[in-house]
């Protein structure tokens, strides 16, 4: 019973991560272009003098 609840739990976990991940990817992808454009923006001039 104990190693069935232990790999319930990790199961458990792995999958909250996994929708986490998956969740925080799809908002990367829908919100964070402008943020990532403008970021690279910010840093394309300074990487190009350096």
């Amino acid at each position: 019973m104990k190693v069935v609840d232990l790999i319930d739990i990790y199961l458990q976990l792995n999958f909250q991560l996994f929708w986490r991940s998956l969740s925080f990817v799809l908002l990367g992808q829908s919100l964070g272009r402008g943020k990532i454009m403008k970021f690279g923006n910010m840093c394309g001039p300074h990487r190009s003098v350096a």
